[in-house]
Protein backbone atom coordinates (compact mmCIF):
# COMPACT_ATOMS: atom_id res chain seq x y z
CA UNK A 1 0.00 0.00 0.00
CA UNK A 2 1.42 3.41 -0.97
CA UNK A 3 2.09 5.48 2.27
CA UNK A 4 3.85 8.39 0.81
CA UNK A 5 1.00 11.08 -0.47
CA UNK A 6 2.23 13.68 -2.40
CA UNK A 7 0.75 16.99 -3.12
CA UNK A 8 1.89 20.77 -4.06
CA UNK A 9 2.84 22.03 -0.99
CA UNK A 10 3.06 19.01 1.08
CA UNK A 11 3.94 14.95 1.75
CA UNK A 12 2.28 13.29 4.17
CA UNK A 13 4.61 10.24 5.34
CA UNK A 14 4.63 7.78 8.44
CA UNK A 15 6.26 9.37 11.50
CA UNK A 16 9.49 8.42 12.08
CA UNK A 17 11.09 7.95 15.41
CA UNK A 18 13.73 11.09 14.26
CA UNK A 19 10.65 13.05 13.91
CA UNK A 20 10.42 13.25 18.00
CA UNK A 21 12.61 16.07 18.79
CA UNK A 22 10.36 18.49 16.34
CA UNK A 23 7.22 16.60 17.86
CA UNK A 24 8.06 18.00 20.90
CA UNK A 25 8.55 21.55 20.01
CA UNK A 26 6.15 22.22 17.48
CA UNK A 27 3.10 20.68 19.50
CA UNK A 28 2.29 23.04 21.87
CA UNK A 29 -0.98 25.29 23.50
CA UNK A 30 -1.49 27.31 20.26
CA UNK A 31 -1.94 23.65 18.19
CA UNK A 32 -4.09 21.70 20.68
CA UNK A 33 -6.25 24.45 21.50
CA UNK A 34 -8.91 22.90 19.40
CA UNK A 35 -8.19 19.70 20.00
CA UNK A 36 -9.79 16.70 21.29
CA UNK A 37 -7.16 13.79 21.50
CA UNK A 38 -3.84 15.42 21.00
CA UNK A 39 -1.54 15.03 23.92
CA UNK A 40 1.36 17.32 23.79
CA UNK A 41 4.92 15.28 24.46
CA UNK A 42 6.84 16.90 27.12
CA UNK A 43 10.19 15.12 26.27
CA UNK A 44 11.72 13.26 23.33
CA UNK A 45 11.25 10.22 25.18
CA UNK A 46 7.19 10.36 25.03
CA UNK A 47 7.50 11.80 21.64
CA UNK A 48 9.23 8.56 20.69
CA UNK A 49 6.93 6.40 22.66
CA UNK A 50 4.12 7.89 20.80
CA UNK A 51 5.10 7.70 17.40
CA UNK A 52 6.16 4.13 17.74
CA UNK A 53 2.67 3.64 18.82
CA UNK A 54 1.50 5.50 15.75
CA UNK A 55 3.68 3.36 13.52
CA UNK A 56 1.97 0.17 14.95
CA UNK A 57 -1.49 1.47 14.64
CA UNK A 58 -0.60 2.02 11.52
CA UNK A 59 1.08 -1.06 10.63
CA UNK A 60 -2.33 -2.51 11.65
CA UNK A 61 -4.46 -0.69 9.88
CA UNK A 62 -6.14 1.00 13.09
CA UNK A 63 -5.21 4.61 12.89
CA UNK A 64 -3.50 5.75 9.71
CA UNK A 65 -1.34 8.97 10.83
CA UNK A 66 0.63 11.33 8.77
CA UNK A 67 3.47 13.23 9.32
CA UNK A 68 2.82 16.86 7.28
CA UNK A 69 5.90 18.06 5.66
CA UNK A 70 6.22 21.12 4.07
CA UNK A 71 7.61 20.74 0.59
CA UNK A 72 8.64 24.47 0.61
CA UNK A 73 10.74 24.02 3.81
CA UNK A 74 11.56 19.82 4.57
CA UNK A 75 10.31 20.33 7.52
CA UNK A 76 7.14 19.01 9.92
CA UNK A 77 4.52 21.51 9.71
CA UNK A 78 1.78 19.47 11.50
CA UNK A 79 -0.24 15.99 12.10
CA UNK A 80 -2.99 14.24 10.00
CA UNK A 81 -4.74 11.09 10.43
CA UNK A 82 -7.44 8.84 10.26
CA UNK A 83 -8.74 7.20 13.25
CA UNK A 84 -12.14 5.29 14.33
CA UNK A 85 -11.48 3.34 11.31
CA UNK A 86 -14.92 1.49 11.24
CA UNK A 87 -14.22 -1.63 8.41
CA UNK A 88 -17.97 -2.86 8.58
CA UNK A 89 -19.29 0.17 7.53
CA UNK A 90 -16.78 1.64 5.84
CA UNK A 91 -15.73 4.81 7.53
CA UNK A 92 -13.76 6.59 9.79
CA UNK A 93 -12.93 10.00 11.11
CA UNK A 94 -10.02 12.57 10.26
CA UNK A 95 -9.03 15.08 12.89
CA UNK A 96 -5.44 17.30 11.84
CA UNK A 97 -3.60 20.49 13.31
CA UNK A 98 -0.57 22.83 11.86
CA UNK A 99 1.94 24.18 14.09
CA UNK A 100 1.21 28.08 14.38
CA UNK A 101 3.88 29.27 11.98
CA UNK A 102 2.70 27.06 9.25
CA UNK A 103 -1.23 28.43 9.56
CA UNK A 104 -3.01 29.92 6.67
CA UNK A 105 -0.86 28.53 3.74
CA UNK A 106 -3.52 25.59 2.86
CA UNK A 107 -1.23 23.01 3.96
CA UNK A 108 -4.31 21.59 6.15
CA UNK A 109 -6.73 22.00 3.10
CA UNK A 110 -3.97 20.15 0.61
CA UNK A 111 -3.75 17.78 3.62
CA UNK A 112 -7.16 16.84 4.04
CA UNK A 113 -7.62 16.11 0.55
CA UNK A 114 -4.67 14.25 -0.03
CA UNK A 115 -6.01 11.64 2.88
CA UNK A 116 -9.65 11.91 1.20
CA UNK A 117 -7.88 9.95 -1.66
CA UNK A 118 -6.49 7.18 0.50
CA UNK A 119 -9.10 7.35 2.17
CA UNK A 120 -11.69 6.27 -0.27
CA UNK A 121 -9.39 5.02 -3.01
CA UNK A 122 -6.57 3.02 -0.94
CA UNK A 123 -9.03 2.19 2.36
CA UNK A 124 -12.03 2.34 -0.09
CA UNK A 125 -13.91 3.63 2.75
CA UNK A 126 -17.82 5.35 2.16
CA UNK A 127 -17.97 8.08 4.34
CA UNK A 128 -15.37 10.22 6.05
CA UNK A 129 -15.91 12.96 9.13
CA UNK A 130 -14.86 15.14 10.99
CA UNK A 131 -15.76 17.32 14.08
CA UNK A 132 -14.57 20.43 14.93
CA UNK A 133 -15.33 22.60 18.01
CA UNK A 134 -18.01 25.46 16.97
CA UNK A 135 -15.42 28.54 17.88
CA UNK A 136 -12.18 26.92 15.59
CA UNK A 137 -13.77 28.98 11.73
CA UNK A 138 -10.37 28.11 10.48
CA UNK A 139 -10.71 24.19 10.78
CA UNK A 140 -13.98 24.60 9.59
CA UNK A 141 -13.11 26.07 6.44
CA UNK A 142 -10.06 23.61 5.66
CA UNK A 143 -13.52 21.26 5.80
CA UNK A 144 -15.27 23.29 3.65
CA UNK A 145 -12.62 23.62 1.00
CA UNK A 146 -11.85 20.07 0.88
CA UNK A 147 -15.68 19.31 0.08
CA UNK A 148 -17.41 18.26 3.26
CA UNK A 149 -20.81 19.11 4.22
CA UNK A 150 -22.22 20.35 7.37
CA UNK A 151 -23.95 17.90 8.92
CA UNK A 152 -25.18 19.12 12.79
CA UNK A 153 -23.97 20.21 15.81
CA UNK A 154 -23.31 18.05 19.02
CA UNK A 155 -24.44 20.40 21.51
CA UNK A 156 -22.25 20.80 24.77
CA UNK A 157 -20.47 17.18 23.88
CA UNK A 158 -16.72 17.77 25.04
CA UNK A 159 -15.53 19.19 28.02
CA UNK A 160 -12.24 21.26 27.34
CA UNK A 161 -10.33 23.63 29.82
CA UNK A 162 -13.13 24.12 32.30
CA UNK A 163 -16.00 24.04 29.57
CA UNK A 164 -18.60 22.51 27.87
CA UNK A 165 -17.80 22.99 23.98
CA UNK A 166 -20.04 22.36 21.09
CA UNK A 167 -18.62 20.34 18.37
CA UNK A 168 -19.40 21.16 14.97
CA UNK A 169 -20.15 17.32 12.72
CA UNK A 170 -18.27 17.73 9.13
CA UNK A 171 -18.85 14.64 6.69
CA UNK A 172 -18.20 13.66 2.78
CA UNK A 173 -19.16 10.60 0.90
CA UNK A 174 -16.98 8.89 -2.01
CA UNK A 175 -19.29 9.76 -4.21
CA UNK A 176 -19.20 13.17 -3.56
CA UNK A 177 -15.19 13.29 -3.23
CA UNK A 178 -15.76 11.16 -7.00
CA UNK A 179 -17.63 13.95 -8.48
CA UNK A 180 -15.59 16.88 -7.17
CA UNK A 181 -12.28 15.55 -6.91
CA UNK A 182 -9.19 17.36 -5.17
CA UNK A 183 -11.21 21.25 -5.11
CA UNK A 184 -9.99 24.09 -4.28
CA UNK A 185 -5.96 24.58 -4.01
CA UNK A 186 -6.02 26.40 -0.87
Amino acid sequence: MKTDLVGEKVILRPWKASDAPELVKMANASVTRWTTSLRIPKTVEEAVKNIRKKQRNFREGRVYSFAIVSRETGRLAGSIGLFKIDKENKNAEVGYWIRKDYWNKGLATEAVQLVLGFAFKNLKLHRVYARTFKENTASARVLEKAGFTKEGVDRECYRKNGRWHDLVRYGILKKEYDEKGPVSKG
